[in-house]
């Protein structure tokens, strides 16, 4: 997604996954001194201008990024993906992952659950959170299963809604890491945080147009088709 933006990614793995189209089977977090060593390599590529975060192992790496990003790069702002579970239902955060992302809202730009996400992390919703010290939260609306698509954005300045027909595209992996890239690397590029969620929102609605449908019923993977819209 980020190239399709005109972005450059560098990329600091975080773990390493073993999983099909089918299923996720495991999860082993890369050591500490293996990533950070690999944050310090990514600066020789040139500015950083954003970070997303997706999958992050445990809560100490996730500590170690939070804390070398907004050390390294104070003025990207910093886009987190909340993954705590995959698209066929296994979870894969538990209790001290949770904490490090409560513990860490004040230091993140913009946090982008979906609503099992949500659930898990704050049942009181995104009152919940923002009381916590969340900055903005970009709602994801894809499990939901009305005609039509509500992802909500919320800030300081309050909520907006971007609104898109919901697309009977069968099961498809990598919606949501599709999005927060989409949001960061239009961040990188200049754009406001609305815009850049609202730019995002329709990357991926266009992407999912032209996903074919899975043949075997397990989820496709996402066809990346940005939008470049900046509305």
């Amino acid at each position: 997604m980020a190239w399709a933006l005109g972005v450059h990614p560098t990329v600091a793995v975080t773990c390493l996954t073993v999983q099909s189209r089918h299923r996720f089977h495991s999860l082993e977090p890369v050591a500490g001194a293996s990533l950070a060593a690999a944050l310090t390599a990514v600066a020789e590529d040139g500015p950083v201008h954003a970070v997303k975060i997706g999958m992050a192992g445990s809560g100490d790496l996730l500590r170690l990024l939070v804390a070398h990003c907004t050390t390294a790069w104070p003025a990207a702002p910093l886009v987190v993906d909340p993954v705590l579970g995959t698209t066929s239902g296994q979870t894969v955060a538990g209790a001290e992952l949770l904490e490090a992302y409560r513990e860490l809202l004040p230091h993140i730009a913009l946090l982008t659950p979906n609503h099992p996400e949500l659930a898990r992390l704050a049942p009181g919703g995104v009152d919940e959170l923002r009381g916590m010290g969340a900055r903005a939260v970009l709602l994801k609306d894809g499990h939901g299963s009305a005609a039509v698509v509500e992802d909500r954005l919320w800030t300081a300045r309050g909520s907006v809604t971007f609104r898109h027909p919901r697309l009977d595209c069968g099961a498809v992996h990598g919606t949501g890491c599709a999005l927060a890239t989409a949001v960061a690397a239009r961040l990188a590029r200049g754009g406001d945080l609305e815009a850049s969620c609202r730019g995002a929102v329709a990357d991926v609605a266009a992407s999912l147009r032209d996903t074919p449908r899975s043949a075997d019923g397990a989820p496709a993977a996402l066809h990346i088709t940005a939008s470049r819209t900046q509305g």
